[in-house]
């Protein structure tokens, strides 16, 4: 049941900065699967730092439960959503199309 709400709620996140930046229909949607995808890459890539760490003897994994492991991934799928996020943001912000006033006159 978490999985489904963060799901829905970083996919909604991502479709409504692409709304907010007037991007087309279909770029919402894809912007929405996009951002879904980073968070189970963010989560991969935690799984695999956790791991590389229990290979070293950090810290041990393997005698936890999966609701434990679910939630040591959570942050750092979370982590690679704001991340995409505010890269995304940033970029949008700064590629805002320029109209020019004049060019009704050219008709």
């Amino acid at each position: 049941m978490l999985g489904i709400l963060v799901m829905f709620y970083v996919g909604k996140s991502f479709f409504d900065l692409a709304y907010r930046f007037n991007k087309e229909v279909w770029l919402q949607w894809v912007l929405g699967f996009m951002g879904i995808g980073m968070y189970y890459l963010g989560t991969f890539i935690g799984g695999v730092l956790l791991g590389v760490a229990e290979a070293y003897g950090w810290i041990y994994v393997s005698n936890m439960s999966d609701i434990a492991i679910a939630f040591l991934g959570l942050p750092f799928g979370l982590l690679a959503c704001v991340i995409f996020y505010y890269l995304l943001k940033r970029y949008y912000s700064k590629t805002k199309t320029q109209i020019d006033p004049n060019i009704l006159d050219d008709i």
